[in-house]
């Protein structure tokens, strides 16, 4: 089943409820992707799911 190996190999998922970003943390991975021109809310029915 896809769950099953999802969470025998994931363990840790971060979700970013916004799309702004200073991009300055150390560890950013995601530093060269324009996230300042617009800052959108993800719906909080998708976050539900």
């Amino acid at each position: 089943m896809k769950i099953d190996d999802f969470k025998s190999n994931v363990c840790i998922v971060e979700i970013e409820n916004s799309s702004f970003c200073n991009r300055k943390c150390s560890y950013c991975i995601n530093y060269y992707i324009d996230r300042y021109s617009k800052n959108e809310i993800m719906p909080f029915e998708l976050l539900k799911k």
